[in-house]
């Protein structure tokens, strides 16, 4: 690198202590109650109509404990409960676990719901609850769903309705990562083993499976045993459409009646018979690069990359101002966010000084999110650097970047929970770096300051005085660039009432009706 070059790339930043923003509507303090089984009342639908929702990713698999990914995980929420759920107000809010709080500074204590069975009659109770966490903490599974109880050591049974979780360090927010963690039916699942569970799963959820095929879809009836509010419709059908235009054609139309992942530049064409609706999300996209070997492994080339895009364009033009703009891997409602964090200066001549001496680059993406891609590249190529645009298929690119093979890759990651430690823990702790390797970075330094936040939490004012040099860090060492937090749009029928869009984009259905 040529040293008159040398760090060119200086952050603006303006750093005040205890300035993080904390998460809105954290409505954990240590204990949480909701009294035992309000609400469960189930008013039980009627009619003989369908939902049919259309749906841009498919299923990994009906397995709660081996897959990892929103499109995933609320197709298979409206089978399997968690413990907790999460509200459009982003506060925790009981499921099958009615009561929680921290007993001791490495025990949460969690008080189950009563009278709750599963589809096939099984009784829901804290065996059930330890069943399915000691599979995700099995070694020899290697389950996905790991690295969302990082903390979680092990699981004991106080009593049929008592679970206590005993975690390796102080976590304050555990509770929000029992949200993400389905129930299964254990003695069915013992009796068929897992991969005949993943073919007709079990749960305690609003619907049943009745079957699962690529023509018709995912076709499931109603729960009418189900301990909460009971849908009002018969059956739901989910659809799998991955091109945009295929599925907004399918709403017009009338052969679906909610879609997901509307993109903002074609919101405003969903008119007549139905509406694009919106909430902001939670999702931090990035761009990301392989620190440890090849063209991006001089920190100095990743600071480049931060010059060089202008992350406003991006929000104003590719996502028509439906979305934030970020300056650091964080968006305004999360945790650790910083106010006063400037940034780096969109400066394209000053990239242009080292991204023009760089070899050509890959930039790998997947089929819905290549228009974005296409949009940084073209950023990229005004200061210098060669870009190719590599679209892939959804499973040919998660494998890709697990593995640590791409060179640079755009991404988006869900923080639905509104914590920073679901984001960086996984992507920049070298706890996880064996599973998934991603940009290969990793710090001691780092992994000192993303503990000690951590145990912090929910403790802000405490957990500030290590997330202010944790961001510096992160961004001078630029493993990432952070470049949105788009909203979750999605498009509804008009002959739907009910649907709330959710900010971490699931189906929220249970409340919806369908007129005629």
């Amino acid at each position: 690198m040529n040293p008159k070059k040398q760090r060119r790339f200086a952050i603006s930043r303006k750093f005040q202590r205890g300035a993080l923003v904390g998460l809105a509507g954290f409505a954990l303090a240590l204990t949480s109650c909701a009294g035992g089984g309000s609400g469960a009342t189930t008013s039980g639908g009627g009619g003989g109509s369908e939902l049919v929702i259309a749906q841009s990713e498919d299923i990994q698999t009906f397995d709660p404990a081996m897959f990892r990914g929103r499109a995933t995980q609320y197709v298979l929420r409206q089978i399997m409960t968690p413990l907790t759920e999460i509200n459009n107000d982003m506060e925790v809010v009981p499921a099958l676990g009615t009561e929680w709080e921290m007993i001791e500074d490495t025990v949460w204590q969690v008080k189950l719901r009563e009278g709750v069975t599963f589809t096939n009659g099984e009784a829901f109770n804290a065996d059930a609850v330890k069943y399915s966490f000691d599979r995700i903490l099995d070694p020899a599974n290697a389950s996905p769903r790991r690295s969302l109880i990082v903390t979680l050591d092990s699981v004991e049974v106080v009593d049929e309705h008592t679970v206590n979780f005993h975690t390796t360090q102080r976590d304050g927010a555990f509770p929000l990562a029992l949200a993400y963690i389905e129930i299964a039916a254990p003695e069915y699942m013992e009796e068929v083993g897992p991969e005949a569970f993943a073919e007709a799963p079990i749960g305690t959820g609003p619907f049943k499976l009745v079957s699962s095929n690529p023509g018709r879809g995912i076709i499931m009836e109603r729960n009418d045993d189900y301990f909460g509010e009971a849908p009002s419709f018969e059956q739901l059908v989910i659809k799998i459409i991955p091109e945009t235009a295929s599925r907004i054609a399918a709403l017009q139309s009338g052969e679906a009646d909610i879609i997901n992942a509307v993109p903002a530049d074609l919101a405003g064409t969903i008119t007549g018979s139905a509406e694009a609706v919106s909430a902001s999300g939670t999702e931090v996209w990035h761009l990301a690069m392989q620190v440890n070997n090849g063209t991006f492994s001089d920190v100095e080339a990743r600071q480049a990359m931060q010059s060089a895009i202008n992350q406003q364009q991006i929000a104003d033009t590719v996502f028509e101002g439906r979305a934030e703009a970020l300056n650091q891997p964080a968006f305004e409602n999360m945790n650790c966010y910083n106010p006063d964090f400037k940034g780096y200066e969109f400066d394209p001549e000053a990239a242009a000084e080292v991204l023009s001496d760089l070899p050509a680059v890959t930039l790998d993406t997947i089929e819905s999110e290549k228009h974005v891609a296409e949009a940084l590249a073209g950023q990229l190529r005004q200061a210098g650097l060669n870009v190719n645009v590599n679209s892939m298929e959804d499973g040919a690119y998660l494998a890709r970047i697990n593995a640590g093979e791409s060179e640079l890759y755009l991404a988006s990651w869900g923080a639905g929970r509104g914590t920073c430690d679901e984001i960086w823990r996984q992507h920049f702790h070298s706890s996880t770096r064996e599973s998934q390797v991603f940009t290969g970075y990793t710090s001691p330094e780092i992994d000192n300051l993303i503990d000690s936040a951590f145990a912090q939490v929910p403790d802000m004012d405490a957990a500030n005085e290590y997330y202010v040099p944790l961001m510096n860090k992160l961004m001078e060492d630029s493993p990432w660039v952070p470049i949105v937090n788009p909203d979750q749009i999605y498009g509804v029928s008009t002959a739907v009432t009910g649907f709330e869009p959710s900010p971490i984009g699931q189906f929220n259905i249970t409340t919806v009706e369908i007129t005629e």
